[in-house]
């Protein structure tokens, strides 16, 4: 297995860690406050679901990235940043997401993040299709 393949396992397993440790959280809120579907209301069970929620809308567009990078064997650099800054990006996210204070550090910089790697995700594909 070549490198950069070898480096999309790793940054899809640390995605793929933050989602579960977020399926786990709003699982948990749902065992706490009694609720099965949807959030009834209540503010920290609508955080818990959105955290999870809006991890799953961003996670799979970093992971099919790094894979398309690394199948046309794009630099090795660009794999380390993209999956550096989505983790960090996302881990923050939903950390903030969480918290008790709708506006928070945490959440501002994983917006941040989030749009910043998203965007170095679709300028990178774009100039890899043009140049190969």
């Amino acid at each position: 297995m070549n490198e950069s393949m070898q480096l999309v396992l790793i940054y899809s397993g640390f995605q793929l860690l933050i989602g579960f440790l977020l399926a786990i959280n709003a699982v948990k809120f749902r065992f706490k406050t009694e609720i099965l579907l949807g959030d009834n209301g209540n503010t920290e069970m609508l955080k818990a679901m959105r955290s999870h929620g809006n991890w799953s809308e961003y996670a799979p567009a970093y992971i099919i990235s790094l894979l398309l990078i690394a199948v046309v064997q794009g630099p090795i650099w660009l794999i380390h940043t993209i999956g550096i800054m989505s983790f960090i990006a996302r881990a923050s996210h939903g950390y903030g997401l969480n918290q008790e204070e709708d506006t928070n550090i945490f959440r501002q910089a994983g917006f941040v993040l989030s749009a910043l790697s998203m965007l170095l995700c679709v300028i990178s594909l774009i100039y890899l299709g043009y140049t190969l």
